[in-house]
């Protein structure tokens, strides 16, 4: 009897093992461009440029706004270590202190562009839109106009100059201001071609430079 049953199960043994295995096939490929990833998540990785999946550095997000039309235009680092982010859509200037945000202001125009730390450790935030024009804002929030050129759009961006002057740039007539500390004197120093200057450095030996719009010109200006 017992024989019998090892028969049986032998025979079913291998009568299974007889039986074609219908699975998936194995396939290989190869990604090797950062396009071949970009329908995957990522955690905790990136991939660089030539399409190498490596692990990346750590992202926190610190705050996120309220306002679905809110954007972040710029960042500058105060005195006092925190980080201040300028956005556009609201007016709202955020305070970033370690993990902690915090709303620091709120200026009457929507758009805010640009921000600048003065010599005397106050805020300069730079607007645009209907107007552009420059606001003084002080270590409690509080905040009052510090220079309004005339037919300027936007205040795109602003740098110090070494005895406290403030030098920004401007569209839509890319126009670049030259304007003492105190705000009440200033002079058109350049007066570009292209309608808007973006962006604006200054180097160690007090030249400026610009970014423009229009023809993607790098300019170079000595005050």
């Amino acid at each position: 009897m017992m024989d019998c049953i090892r028969r049986a199960l032998w025979g079913g043994l291998v009568l299974a093992l007889a039986v074609p295995a219908w699975g998936v096939k194995t396939a290989t490929w190869t990604q090797q461009n950062p396009k071949d990833f970009s329908e995957g998540t990522f955690e905790q990785t990136v991939v660089s440029s030539h399409g190498e999946l490596m692990l990346g550095r750590a992202v926190t997000v610190l705050h996120k706004t309220k306002e679905q039309a809110e954007v972040v235009n710029a960042l500058a680092r105060g005195p006092d270590g925190a980080v201040y982010a300028a956005t556009g859509g609201t007016g709202h200037i955020y305070r970033v202190a370690g993990d902690e945000v915090t709303t620091f202001a709120k200026l009457p125009d929507k758009n805010v562009f640009s921000l600048l730390f003065a010599k005397d450790g106050t805020l300069l935030a730079g607007t645009g839109g209907e107007r552009g024009r420059i606001f003084r804002i002080s270590a409690d929030g509080t905040f009052a106009p510090f220079f309004e050129p005339a037919e300027t759009a936007y205040v795109w961006a602003m740098v110090r100059g070494s005895q406290g002057e403030i030098y920004a740039a401007t569209g839509t007539e890319g126009k670049l201001f030259r304007i003492d500390p105190t705000g009440k004197e200033s002079d058109v120093l350049y007066d570009a071609k292209q309608k808007s200057l973006l962006c604006l450095a200054a180097d160690r030996h007090g030249l400026l430079y610009a970014g423009t719009d229009t023809d993607g010109l790098v300019l170079r200006i000595d005050p």
